[in-house]
């Protein structure tokens, strides 16, 4: 009997401080943080709003919930407004939730949409490259009225659209265009516009030649004059160049030929480019392996010029590079000569 009692006395002291001392905040874990996510949806319709939650994971494999001691921000308070992890909509669109908790950082995209609505991403170029502040328009459909302008690349996103819509692109001196299509889903759509006065039509069949600067008489005879078959495609403004008639170096990455570089053409002005980079080994544009074991030839350079008839002469300023031996001989300048011959016109001077 004196046992039950003592049992019950002891069950009713534990609840008692139990009432008596309510729980505290979680104590910080004692580890240096090892990174920083948000969890939670990535979408909410507008007028409505969702719990993203912060998790700060540490060095000794302990998480903890950081929601409420962290820093929220978002990229477009107009699209979306953000604090202490509840994220409300307020129109189409989408923004950057970032989060803060001591020096780390996480993000996450968050989309606002209404139901059953979609979202078009797409590019406006000209067929060389995207062109920046051209305009969509959406002309008729779900979300008439709306429209957005390009980045600086000519990408484009818009939100809230559903079913058949007419879609226009646009950009000063540019004829525009529209497609009409069925938003589904969310979808990519992607126009290329003509200019108002058409660039010159350069496709078909060139020879090239590369004349170094006068500077370059370390280059030798062979690295001052290089001559190539040419084989030009063309896409509105933008130039797709194919060299032929000499042996090329392999591309370290894709294993395919060095010897494509691109362009664009404006009415008659012609850019040429010719890049190098780095990946899994150094690329070139333009690589020919020099005959009787003279070394590498490689150009890298961006050059502009002008059509006149069946000849495009191009000032190119850049590098141009002997390696013989593993031993490079290099010559920078601004004014290396491209030349491209119409084949019908071209000799057979290498």
């Amino acid at each position: 009997m004196l046992r039950r009692v003592l049992l019950a006395a002891l069950i009713a002291a534990t609840l008692d401080c139990s009432k008596s001392s309510p729980a505290g905040p979680t104590t910080p874990i004692d580890s240096p943080l090892r990174g920083l996510s948000i969890t939670g949806s990535t979408s909410v319709p507008p007028g409505s709003s969702i719990q993203l939650t912060a998790l700060a994971f540490h060095v000794n494999g302990a998480s903890e919930d950081v929601t409420a001691q962290a820093t929220w921000t978002s990229s477009d308070p107009s699209v979306l407004q953000v604090a202490a992890g509840r994220a409300q909509g307020l129109a189409d669109g989408e923004a950057i939730v970032t989060v803060q908790y001591s020096t780390t950082r996480a993000t996450r995209t968050v989309v606002v949409l209404e139901p059953g609505t979609f979202t078009v991403t797409g590019s406006i170029t000209d067929g060389a490259s995207g062109l920046s502040s051209a305009r969509l328009d959406v002309v008729s459909g779900r979300g008439a009225g709306r429209f957005v302008t390009t980045t600086t690349y000519g990408g484009y996103r818009i939100f809230g659209l559903a079913g058949p819509a007419e879609l226009r692109a646009s950009a000063d001196g540019y004829v525009s265009r529209s497609q009409t299509v069925n938003v589904a889903s969310n979808m990519s759509l992607s126009f290329t516009l003509t200019p108002v006065v058409p660039p010159t039509d350069v496709s078909g069949a060139w020879q090239l030649t590369i004349d170094a600067s006068p500077s370059c008489t370390g280059l030798g005879d062979i690295g001052r004059h290089r001559t190539y078959t040419a084989a030009i495609t063309q896409n509105v403004a933008g130039l797709r160049v194919v060299l032929g008639g000499a042996a090329f170096e392999r591309d370290p990455a894709y294993g395919g030929a060095e010897n494509i570089f691109y362009g664009r053409i404006i009415e008659k002005s012609v850019t040429l480019n010719l890049t190098s980079f780095e990946y899994y080994g150094l690329h070139y544009d333009l690589a020919e392996t020099l005959p009787d074991g003279a070394g590498i030839y490689t150009a890298v350079g961006t050059g502009t010029g002008t059509v006149n008839g069946g000849t495009i002469a191009i000032a190119l300023s850049g590098t141009l590079t002997v390696t013989a031996h593993n031993t490079p001989t290099t010559c920078v300048a601004a004014d290396h000569r491209l030349t491209l011959v119409r084949a019908s016109t071209a000799t057979a001077r290498r």
